[in-house]
């Protein structure tokens, strides 16, 4: 996955929006990093290829 692709905004630019996040919504991007962790080990992707403020937010999942 090409991160540049990617519509929308990533964590880093939702927190210089909104500030710091409610617990709820908070615990979901962090669920969904491991998620995300989780199915790029098996393909030895690495996240050190991601760029800073890295995390894309859905929090509709």
């Amino acid at each position: 996955m090409v991160m540049e692709l990617l519509k929308g905004q990533d964590v880093q630019q939702l927190l210089e929006r909104v500030g710091p996040l409610p617990v709820e919504p908070a615990l979901r991007v962090v669920a969904q990093a491991c998620v995300g962790l989780q199915k790029a080990a098996p393909a030895a992707a690495t996240p050190a290829a991601k760029p800073k403020g890295g995390l894309d937010r859905d929090f509709d999942k």
